[in-house]
């Protein structure tokens, strides 16, 4: 039945005025009310497909998260070597390596983005230069006369996470207390305490983390272990059969081999694993803008070599023996998103806070409330804090936050506690408590606080941050 010009005006006043403060419970506002019942049962229906099907279903979100970089991919692999810096300005490796398919991550392995800033143009004279073959370009004297940091904050790259939750969270601390009240009211004091350090470790424009990259670029027993390390990593990537070996634990033997300690070799491996988390596979190009005198160009080019070579190790190991090379021993994942950084993070976050003296549970807290803030206010590729008011609740993008906010919350009890909850698990928890929320949840997800700005309150109401962080918990707890 087709409505006309008078029936459609009428009808559209009406809902205009249900959605009125004061006529919600009208009789004529059922037309609202049906509507509304409506939209609830077909999020329904979508919720319970994704939960039936989250595996395929990992995959489709895949494909929506790197159709542009598939395609990106195509065009860029069949550029000249020498043309595609210049021709490649749309394309990172970090879109390419998202791809989960051989080719492209075998492209990012052997291109290794960042090294041109040393006269480096491929992996081979990558591992060249490692084992003492050859020389990198020398820097001139107006290099090598500005500090590292006064080149990157001269750089027209903007802000990263670290000063993006630092302007929000910080200078809005009720805020930031109120944000980890919600998942534990008797610790947000200690939660926000953490939140704050945390900030403080990345706050810098463009490369985060400038005081464990200062301290490390600058070690030279830092720089031998890593060097061990990029060179076992690269053959192990260049290997059709690269063996059940795991990130954490090549990394930490490295640096066992260079002759650090247990404790010095443990906090070398955190440090690394920070510095890799700061910009996944984009790590080359920041690396490169950091190159001044005083810095190990060997510890920069094994960083950027490993940082290349893990996508590819990640997709041989999947094959080979159902783990996830950059992930640690014994967890297992359905998706190969090539983004094991929102683990490793928060990883290195919570374990910081510990080696600080900060109760587990707080410091798995800040470190999982810092991601949170970064998925609110992330606007970057496919992604945008606008996804969730604009898209329903079950979109694709959406569902890649819940992606990202199931590793973060996996990695902060990890760098916590030592004990890395499931990943799947977690997002079927936060699949389960979205809008509309699952009456059957054994998650209690409280309230937000009236007070917290709309974003926020509209970010827990559809992608329910919440509830994996306090699953995770209880499941740690017992």
């Amino acid at each position: 039945m087709m409505l006309n010009l008078k029936q459609s005006s009428t009808l559209f006043s009406l809902l205009l005025l249900c959605g009125l403060k004061g006529h919600a419970q009208s009789s004529f506002c059922e037309v609202d009310s049906f509507w509304t019942k409506q939209k609830k049962f077909i999020y329904g229906f979508q919720k319970q497909e994704l939960l039936n099907n989250l595996s395929q279903d990992c995959q489709r979100m895949l494909d929506y998260d790197t159709r542009f970089a598939a395609q990106e991919f195509q065009r860029f692999s069949n550029l000249p070597s020498d043309l595609r810096e210049h021709f490649g300005a749309t394309t990172t490796p970090w879109e390419i390596a998202m791809v989960p398919q051989e080719p492209p991550r075998q492209f990012v392995f052997e291109e290794m983005w960042g090294i041109r800033a040393w006269d480096l143009h491929d992996k081979n004279e990558v591992k060249d230069f490692l084992n003492g073959k050859r020389s990198v370009l020398p820097l001139d004297s107006a290099e090598k006369s500005r500090s590292p940091r006064t080149r990157v904050f001269e750089s027209p790259h903007g802000f990263t996470t670290g000063t993006k939750i630092g302007t929000f969270l910080v200078l809005n601390t009720s805020i930031g207390e109120a944000i980890c009240a919600e998942l534990n009211r008797q610790k947000a004091a200690a939660c926000n305490e953490g939140l704050s350090k945390i900030i403080d470790l990345m706050r810098f424009d463009y490369v985060s983390l400038p005081s464990v990259i200062d301290e490390s670029l600058t070690d030279k027993k830092y720089e031998t272990g890593i060097v061990i390390a990029a060179k076992k990593i690269i053959s192990k990537a260049e290997s059709k059969n690269p063996g059940p070996s795991h990130l954490y634990d090549d990394l930490y033997q490295s640096f066992k081999e260079a002759g650090a300690t247990d404790k010095e070799a443990q906090k070398k491996t955190w440090d690394t694993l920070g510095i890799l988390s700061t910009a996944g596979p984009d790590l080359g190009d920041r690396m490169s803008l950091l190159r001044e005198s005083a810095y190990s160009d060997k510890s920069m080019v094994s960083l950027i070599a490993i940082t290349s070579a893990t996508p590819l190790l990640d997709y041989k190991s999947r094959q080979q023996n159902g783990e996830t090379y950059s992930y640690p021993k014994g967890m297992k994942f359905a998706c190969d998103n090539a983004k094991p950084y929102h683990f490793w993070m928060t990883a290195y976050f919570a374990s910081r806070l510990i080696n600080a003296g900060m109760d587990p549970e707080a410091a798995a807290m800040a470190a999982y409330t810092a991601e949170k803030g970064y998925q609110m206010m992330a606007k970057h590729g496919l992604r945008s804090n606008s996804t969730v008011e604009d898209f329903p609740p079950f979109h694709d993008s959406n569902n890649n936050i819940r992606k990202d906010l199931a590793q973060a919350a996996s990695g902060a009890f990890f760098g916590a506690t030592g004990k890395a909850p499931n990943i799947d698990e977690g997002m079927r928890v936060l699949v389960k408590a979205a809008v509309p929320g699952d009456t059957n949840t054994t998650v209690d997800l409280g309230h937000s606080p009236w007070f917290l700005p709309p974003r926020i309150l509209k970010f827990n109401e559809v992608i329910a941050p919440n509830s994996v962080f306090k699953y995770f918990d209880a499941t740690i707890q017992n």
